[in-house]
């Protein structure tokens, strides 16, 4: 769900900076059969939730099949959604409806507000309409799910307002330069101004997220004083260990933040209030693998690796770039819907394709590393002995094992950015009895996280030298 998000909203803003600058006809009209599609896909949702959630009351023993048969369905819907966004801002021209309709154009950041709101909203009700669904798998013992409106804040805090705050700062950044400084704003390189601003954005991101996530200082504690141990032994600075409060609803971990003053390591409160002292060690090994090898700096690497080849190429060949466009106007694609399929196209298969394998590839490192890690008892002295990954190993499965089984998630399905179960499980063991497999797949991730630093790096000097 996540994925077509990004995607949306990425599709959305291009669709916006190729706009015509011009308002458009009938716009009361256009504002109608948008809010109809809109309704649209709410009342398609509805009907897929409600009809998911009386089957699991009429017969709550197969509840998870119907579960995975909804998860289905809701990926299916969220394209329908995608799809009826894109039609909206694109075919009855939105962004020009908002920004010279109604004269919002040089507003701060309210005709991006707005523009964004056929993604927003479609979202919005739909996450309105699962609700029915996740109150009747809710088990007896399990943590309520509440009320409608404290499940829309839920999941509009964990899932949409991750990706959209930095997008509006971003955004916010480019508004703020246009109104103060317009001259620069209006220059072919205004980029180069605003980066130093972005990558401030990016660093201090975490002390944002920990605020649009609950969040709370894990207490002094046995637990504490152990996972502090572990990270200092394991040469892991971080700024805080915080509790990421969920209502019960999410059993995981994450880590955020590049630098370690800005650093945080946050545990689920259903993480942990299932999971054993030491499990939770095991799990807190894995987020500190992540951070020993920089896997949040080599996501971004990946992530920003082909918009900056992009940009530099576009640079360096722009007549190529144009004959390209002529092409596929040519096709009977006119350069808005280019902006409009092609970008977002282009992204959903990078992201699926990828970067979603060398994610999955990052979640296995640490998942050795992780064992690695735990091998060595807490006093610090190395473990020895040719089956020193065995206990570590077995120990790490029995926690992924769990974390599935509690998050229902089938062993063999993959997920976007994590391999499946079996897969990890498989990965780990024969880790633990071949010592050269071992070494080798991590001898061989260390060099791709240095190609992608070097290919970075390598563009952003030819971008800067091209500009």
């Amino acid at each position: 769900m996540q994925l077509l998000i990004i995607v949306a909203t990425v599709a959305v803003m291009a669709i916006a900076e190729s706009a015509p600058i011009e308002p458009v006809s009938n716009g009361p009209i256009r504002l109608a059969v948008a809010l109809g599609g809109v309704v649209i896909v709410a009342l398609v949702g509805l009907t897929i939730a409600s009809w998911t959630a009386e089957q699991v009351r009429r017969d709550f023993q197969r509840r998870h099949h119907y579960a995975r048969r909804f998860g289905w369905f809701a990926t299916v819907h969220g394209l329908f959604g995608l799809a009826v966004s894109l039609l909206i801002v694109q075919g009855l021209g939105w962004t020009q409806l908002v920004r010279f309709n109604w004269q919002l154009g040089h507003t701060f950041l309210a005709d991006e507000l707005l523009i964004l709101l056929p993604v927003v909203l479609p979202q919005l009700l739909s996450w309105a309409a699962y609700y029915e669904v996740e109150r009747a798998l809710e088990l007896p013992g399990d943590s309520p799910v509440g009320g409608r409106a404290a499940y829309l804040v839920f999941h509009f805090r964990h899932q949409m307002g991750l990706l959209l705050l930095p997008v509006l700062l971003v955004l916010a950044v480019d508004d703020a330069l246009r109104i103060a400084v317009p001259q620069v704003a209006d220059d072919q390189r205004a980029w180069m101004v605003g980066m130093p601003l972005v990558a401030l954005l990016a660093v201090g991101f975490p002390l944002v997220l920990r605020r649009v996530w609950r969040t709370e200082t894990l207490p002094a504690g046995a637990l504490r004083a152990l996972l502090e141990r572990r990270a200092a032994q394991w040469r892991i600075a971080t700024r805080d260990i915080l509790i990421w409060h969920t209502g019960g609803r999410i059993v995981n971990a994450a880590v955020t933040g590049f630098l370690p003053p800005l650093r945080y390591v946050l545990l689920t409160d259903a993480l942990l209030a299932r999971f054993e002292p030491g499990e939770v060690e095991a799990i807190f090994a894995h987020e500190a693998a992540h951070m020993r090898r920089r896997h949040l700096l080599v996501r971004l690497c990946a992530l920003a690796l082909p918009v900056i080849l992009v940009f530099a190429l576009l640079r360096a060949f722009p007549a190529a770039a144009e004959s390209f466009r002529v092409r596929l106007a040519d096709w009977q694609l006119p350069r808005s819907w280019q902006q409009a399929a092609v970008l977002p196209a282009l992204l959903g298969l990078y992201a699926i394709g990828p970067f979603a394998r060398l994610a999955r590839l990052l979640e296995m490192e640490a998942d050795l590393l992780a064992c690695e890690s735990l091998a060595q008892p807490v006093e610090g002295a190395a473990s020895s002995g040719e089956n020193g990954l065995r206990e570590p190993v077995g120990r790490m499965v029995t926690v992924l094992e769990k974390m599935a089984a509690l998050a229902g998630i089938p062993r063999d399905r993959t997920t976007w950015l994590h391999p499946s179960m079996a897969r990890r499980v498989e990965h780990l063991q024969t880790a633990a009895n071949d010592a050269a497999y071992a070494n080798r797949f991590l001898r061989r991730m260390h060099a791709l996280g240095r190609v992608l630093w070097l290919g970075c790096g390598l563009s952003l000097v030819l971008l800067f030298a091209l500009a």
